[in-house]
């Protein structure tokens, strides 16, 4: 969503949403630890990039925790849902640009793991699919 550059780190617990238990919620962290059904999650973000005159944002993420669509959880916390993610808030297309998704708007650039069993770090890299190139294309339009 729109706003100025900047980043932060999130820190929340996240569990099964009260109201609508397909999606997930954040909660206060305090206290976390004393109730299973939440797990306590914490995300660093950074805006790269306004788009769209300020609709959108291009924004990394990187996670210290790897919970359930925490990054989806995380950014409607913040009140920035994804683009194409309406299940968490946002919206599917962006007017007057007529730009659409029709999935969250949200791509795995890196993923890095160290082996269970070596204890290699492994890392992998994945260029964007054609559908988010081209949502981003178009918001930097204006």
């Amino acid at each position: 969503r729109g706003g100025g550059g900047g980043e932060g780190r999130v820190v929340t617990a996240i569990g099964r949403d009260v109201r609508e238990r397909t999606r997930m919620a954040a909660f206060p962290a305090a206290g976390a630890e004393n109730k299973p059904h939440l797990k306590r999650a914490a995300s660093r973000f950074a805006v790269r990039e306004v788009l769209a005159g300020g609709l959108a944002s291009l924004v990394s993420w990187r996670l210290e925790t790897g919970r359930t669509h925490q990054i989806r959880v995380h950014a409607k916390f913040l009140g920035a849902p994804l683009f194409g993610d309406p299940t968490y808030g946002g919206k599917l297309e962006l007017a007057p640009r007529g730009t659409s998704m029709d999935r969250p708007a949200l791509h795995a650039a890196t993923l890095g793991f160290d082996h269970p069993r070596t204890g290699e770090r492994l890392t992998f890299r994945r260029e964007p699919p054609q559908d988010f190139e081209q949502a981003l294309r178009d918001l930097r339009l204006g």
